[in-house]
């Protein structure tokens, strides 16, 4: 063979070496489709360290500590250092289990990318994961980012800062409106459980359009807003969900929340707020639906009139201290408000029960102003103090169609005061009880009373509240402490007579949370 020949064949061979040496790189309509995929421009990780073999995966269980090794093989005896490390080899088909050891896990945003994960700490023990607030590349401590998973536990686990959130759930829902609705979709089957989710720049936990099945359990959420991200937005909830379906929180502690403790609004359907504690809002308490949500996150097929909220029940919450609405209603389809207590609620401004239009401009038809409709709100106890600004009760916007105002008690130590706006031009501040019956056509059946409360906020022994509620059927079966309601319902949040109290505001536990002490 001569020389031009070896020549040849050797670089044949050494161009061979060179292209198996190359990272695999994944067909351009794979990546277009998980653009996260190892060997994609998204990929994690994961795909590239050598300690995990070019993106192995792994399932059933994995431990992580601070004292452990990202080189380890996750295994108790082995932990790994990082959850990021045990979120990037979770098999995306079988899910993981990931246990955290006790003590603080630093977070510079985990990120999650698949289904079927159940973060938790080791029995016995509590972690706790931290992120800084001052970093905006750190927008949140933990990030379930893929719109497409599902099957996501997080329980018995602490969560710190994110210069925006502490949790994050995304959806492909875009602003530019590129996706069609019925490929529009978010993180589902959520479940938060016997968390603390505190000290974020700006909501403790945000839900984003198209998340679905969420359920939020004995949960304990304060300071929120409390980072660099709010100092000039002052948008800061405990729980914002846009546009997410089936939502229940329940049984959880909602504390110094630096705007309001939840929402549902952008259209949320079938959502249930039931069995909390909400005290120290530096705006509402329990709010369905919002005054102005940006057009771009309604489903204008299902929700054509871009109603705020749809379905939801709000039932056996107890909502002290708040500077605006105890309980506000925004352009809501079929609310159902029943038997909860509100204290010193509205003290700087709207109303202890506001009920209002929604305004959501820029929309393909125009501006739209949708009116509330349909609403039952009975058995609730409104109470201010004397030195509240803001109203009893007010209708921003008359409420269309068949709408239930019944056998609830509003005190004030002064004359309650309302206000009825028909338009922004055409509005009645008045005061008197009476007036307000006349002037609404509402509440024919309610009162006027102190409703004699503990410092527990429930029932004393000689309550005018006692029995004279309205019977609820299966809608009300039970009182805030979990107690059967019986027969003959009380107003409010609470049912005298029929077991013991939850203590308020709850006790602190040595490790953990376990929200209002209330079961589920």
């Amino acid at each position: 063979m001569d020389a031009k020949k070896l020549l040849f064949f050797a670089l044949i061979s050494l161009f061979s070496i060179i292209e198996g040496c190359k990272k695999a790189e994944v067909e351009t309509d794979e990546c277009d489709a998980d653009p996260t995929a190892c060997g994609c421009p998204q990929e994690p990780p994961s795909c590239s360290d050598p300690g995990n073999n070019g993106g192995q995966t792994l399932s059933g269980k994995v431990y992580v500590s601070p004292n452990g090794s990202d080189s380890n093989d996750g295994s108790e005896g082995k932990p790994f250092k990082t959850i990021q490390k045990a979120a990037d080899v979770a098999d995306p088909a079988k899910g993981l289990e990931i246990i955290l050891r006790g003590g603080i896990h630093l977070s510079e945003e985990v990120k999650f990318r698949t289904s079927n994960i159940n973060l938790h700490s080791y029995p016995g023990e509590w972690a706790v994961i931290k992120a800084i607030m001052t970093v905006e590349d750190i927008s949140s401590c933990l990030w379930f980012r893929e719109p497409e998973s599902e099957n996501i536990t997080i329980e018995n686990v602490e969560i710190i800062g994110g210069y925006y959130y502490g949790i994050k759930f995304e959806s492909n829902w875009d602003d530019d409106r590129s996706v069609p609705f019925d490929k529009r979709r978010g993180v589902r089957n959520i479940k938060i459980l016997n968390c603390k989710i505190h000290d974020t720049g700006r909501d403790c936990i945000k839900i984003t359009p198209g998340c679905q099945n969420i359920q939020v359990l004995n949960c304990e959420i304060y300071r929120s807003g409390v980072g660099p991200a709010n100092i000039s937005a002052q948008n800061a909830e405990g729980i914002d969900n846009v546009n997410g379906s089936n939502m229940t929180v329940r049984n959880c502690y909602f504390h110094d929340i630096a705007t309001n403790a939840l929402y549902a609004k952008g259209g949320a359907k079938d959502c249930i707020f039931e069995q909390n504690l909400i005290m120290n809002c530096g705006e509402g308490g329990l709010v369905a639906g919002y005054l102005d949500t940006d057009a771009e996150w309604f489903n204008t097929i299902s929700n054509p009139t871009y109603f705020e909220s749809i379905n939801i029940i709000i039932r056996n919450n107890i909502v002290v201290n708040t500077k605006w609405e105890g309980i506000g209603l925004y352009a809501a389809l079929n609310a159902q408000v029943y038997n909860n207590t509100l204290i010193n609620v509205a003290q700087e401004a709207s109303a202890a029960l506001m009920i209002a239009r929604g305004e959501i401009y820029g929309t393909p038809k125009g501006d739209q102003y949708p009116n509330c409709k349909d609403l039952k709100i009975s058995n609730n106890i409104f109470v201010q103090t004397a030195a509240a600004k803001g109203y009893i009760a007010r209708l921003r916007g008359i409420p269309q169609g068949t709408n239930e105002l019944s056998n609830n008690v509003y005190f004030k130590p002064r004359t309650l005061t309302f206000r009825i706006d028909k338009s922004d031009d055409d509005y009645t501040e008045f005061e008197g009880f009476a007036n307000w019956k006349t002037q609404s056509k509402l509440d024919a059946t309610s009162i006027n009373v102190d409703p004699k409360l503990d410092g527990q906020y429930h029932l004393t022994a000689g309550s005018p509240c006692i029995g004279i509620g309205k019977a609820l059927g299966t809608l009300v079966e039970k009182d805030y402490d979990g107690g059967a309601r019986g027969a003959k319902p009380d107003i409010g949040a609470d049912q005298a007579g029929n077991g013991t109290a939850l203590t308020i505001p709850p006790p602190i536990v040595a490790t953990g949370t376990k929200g209002t002490g209330g079961g589920n």
